[in-house]
Order: C-alpha cells, then sequence, then structure tokens
C-alpha cells in the first residue's frame, strides 16, 4: 500500500512538473491572458455539466467570482512569470504557496501553525532572496495562489 502511495505521488509530482514546461512554451507563443482564458475555459466546460445539478445561492456565487479572479490574477501572473524565468525556477517560486498558507492562516484568522511551519515560512523567505529582481510576477503568484 505504501509503494501504490509513494507511485502516485511521483505521478502527481512529474505531471505537476511537466507542466510548467508545457506553459512557458504555451506562454512564449502568445499573449498571457489568451493563454490563461483558455485555461479557465476548459475548466469551466469541464465543470459544467456538474454545475447544472447544484444549488448556488447569490452569496455563494459572489465568493466564487472572487475566488476566480483571484485564481485568474495568479495565472495570469505564473504565465508572465514563466516568461522571465526557467521553468524549474517558476516551479520552486510557486510550490512558496505551500509555506505560504500558516502565515495566510495567523494573519487573517490568528491561527497559531506548528513551529515546523514557521520555520518552513523563514526558510523558504530566505530563499526567495536568493532568486534576482525578475522573479517578482512568480512570487506575487505564489500570494495569489496561498
Amino acid at each position: 500500500m505504501r509503494l501504490k502511495a509513494d507511485l502516485v505521488l511521483l505521478l502527481v509530482a512529474v505531471l505537476w512538473g511537466s507542466a510548467f514546461a508545457a506553459q512557458r512554451a504555451a506562454g512564449l507563443l502568445g499573449s498571457v491572458y489568451v493563454f490563461n482564458a483558455a485555461r479557465f475555459l476548459v475548466a469551466a466546460l469541464i465543470r459544467l455539466p456538474f454545475a447544472a445539478r447544484s444549488r448556488v445561492t447569490r452569496a455563494q456565487a459572489l465568493w466564487m467570482c472572487g475566488a476566480g479572479a483571484v485564481l485568474f490574477t495568479a495565472g495570469a501572473l505564473q504565465q508572465a512569470g514563466l516568461k522571465t524565468t526557467t521553468a524549474a525556477n517558476a516551479g520552486f517560486l510557486t510550490s512558496l504557496y505551500v509555506v505560504l498558507v500558516p502565515l495566510g492562516m495567523f494573519v487573517g484568522w490568528k491561527d497559531r501553525s506548528h513551529a515546523l511551519s514557521s520555520m518552513a515560512v523563514a526558510l523558504a523567505a530566505s530563499a526567495r532572496t536568493c532568486f534576482p529582481r525578475g522573479h517578482n510576477f512568480m512570487s506575487s503568484q505564489a500570494i495569489c495562489w496561498s
């Protein structure tokens, strides 16, 4: 069972990592917003059959639109950042959202995280300083993803 879990995790990492190379190649061919809009359109078309079955209140719809706007902004910043950096750096900087979530939970909800989470945030912040200034898009999108 453990081997199966490890193999699935490896598969997810390979797919996630290879997506950056594909996104970089696609982003160099056209506009950041065209690629992002196409990506969101495909996702919406896949989601459409399930949306017909669910009831959504007006308040929920407003929250969903806000979340969609933040995700679109994160995707656009990520695509813009991919034009100025390598796929490997983009993958690392995007993964910063994993350690930014505990920080956001503390700031927004006063939720205290484990000491290891705090150390991970500090380590990620110090690693971010190793990158040149041109990676600001990538750092901004990590904040949006979190």
